[in-house]
């Protein structure tokens, strides 16, 4: 869905004079939208007395400057690799405020994640809650560790991404569960969380209230069968944010997600006499919306279909080449003013790949008859899951990052240049003679 009109009433008059001086392409973040967007999902809960937090998946967008942004509204950060680790501690990131939830673990991960004050340390299998036994005896009695969960059957995963639980790779079985936390206490844990993550982009408030339904039962039954009260339950991120333009792709109520979750939390808190912090991981939610790539079109070529080539691709937002999905685009004259009414024709936007699928539109898009080469392309929704996922197919290089802010703009992150590509390639010859 198109970027909300605070953000293009910001945005747009200002296109010239950005890409006049930074030239395109550029992936442009709204301060403002995310401070508004992070701060409504802490209200959403906080206001119904929960202890509440969000922990943002670096994954979603790990430019140091946005993750500072999450320490301004107080958030947690969600790691999954030494990489990720690391960039939140150079900012500043507290041991508690750091969660490790990896899967395949290597024990250089774990190093890692135990290093430096270490982390809420969250278990994927019960081969690595031994394996870390194993390697790092004596160390669980002085980390908060978690346990993630597979429901299985009981819950299905809300979207196509994910695909059924059944068929995940993530999180220990109905089976297992309880197996996993005796594995924990034997160790030496002395304070073990829940976690469960099983969708994606998921719009559906009754979707994450059942989830909060199963983590609470199994709260309940840890309480129960082994006298454990859990600190706090992880619901995972895949909040979802509407792509789709109209009124038929409608966004996710949290303030209805957050009144369930008060009603419940209370509710177990009176039976089973104590209340778990309730935690999330959510990157889209926060930054999705509040970031475009604005590009420009170097070529009209007329083929079986008219393509409108841009001086960008999927190696900075793969999305819509990956899985097929729809962002909003929107095309401007060179000085900034949206093309909008009149005749429309279809067209795709694409790239520079040789790669049929280095396209922002995976089905040709209605675009103004008007539109011409030197326009500018902005595609919507460039907040989260796209330059992260990008890479160097083709030696193409990756578009810089800019901050919007009110009377400023700034560079937080240049493009790539091919020095950066070949670096690799300097290291020192390392040799084996192969043994007869």
């Amino acid at each position: 869905m198109p970027i909300s009109r605070e953000f293009q009433r910001r945005l747009y008059p200002k296109l010239k004079q950005i890409t006049d001086w930074f030239g395109t392409a550029a992936h442009i973040y709204d301060f403002n939208g995310i401070i508004r967007s992070g701060s409504s999902l802490v209200n959403a809960f906080c206001s119904q007395g929960l202890s509440y937090n969000n922990f943002y998946a670096v994954k979603a967008c790990p430019n140091p400057a946005i993750l500072k942004i999450m320490l301004i509204l107080g958030f947690g950060f969600d790691c999954s690799s030494i990489d990720e680790l690391r960039r939140v501690r150079a900012i500043g990131a507290t041991p508690n405020k750091i969660m490790f939830t990896s899967n395949n673990t290597s024990l250089a991960e774990f190093r890692e994640a135990i290093a430096h004050g270490g982390c809420i340390l969250n278990f994927d299998d019960i081969s690595l809650i031994k394996k870390f036994i194993k390697h790092f005896p004596g160390r669980l009695a002085g980390l908060i560790t978690c346990v993630r969960y597979n429901p299985g059957k009981l819950h299905t995963s809300g979207g196509h991404v994910f695909g059924s639980p059944e068929e995940q790779k993530y999180g220990v079985t109905d089976k297992q569960f309880l197996g996993a936390y005796r594995l924990l206490l034997r160790g030496g844990a002395k304070s073990i969380g829940f976690h469960i993550m099983i969708c994606s982009n998921n719009r559906c408030s009754s979707y994450f209230i059942k989830t909060i339904k199963i983590a609470l039962a199994k709260a309940a039954l840890l309480k129960l069968e082994l006298d454990l009260e859990v600190p706090f339950i992880n619901i995972g991120g895949g909040f979802g944010i509407p792509y789709l333009p109209g009124k038929k792709c409608r966004e996710l109520d949290v303030d209805r997600i957050g009144w369930f979750a008060g009603k419940l939390f209370a509710a177990f808190r009176d039976k089973y006499g104590f209340e778990p912090k309730l935690f999330t991981e959510c990157g889209r939610y926060v930054t999705g919306p509040n970031g475009v790539l604005v590009c420009r079109i170097i070529n009209r070529l007329v083929k079986y279909k008219t393509f409108f080539g841009v001086d960008s691709g999927m190696y900075d937002l793969p999305r819509p080449a990956f899985y097929g999905v729809y962002h909003h685009i929107s095309i401007l004259t060179p000085q900034g003013n949206p093309r909008h009414g009149g005749r429309k024709f279809r067209a795709h936007v694409s790239g520079s790949l040789c790669e049929s699928w280095d396209r922002f539109t995976p089905k040709p898009r209605l675009l103004p008859v008007s539109t011409k080469v030197g326009d500018l392309c902005v595609v919507h929704e460039d907040g989260a899951h796209t330059l992260a996922m990008g890479g160097t197919y083709n030696g193409r290089l990756q578009s810089q990052e800019l901050f919007l802010l009110d009377k400023f703009v700034i560079r937080i992150g240049r493009a790539k240049r091919p020095k950066d590509l070949h670096i690799t390639y300097g290291c020192k010859p390392k040799t084996l003679r192969i043994r007869n």
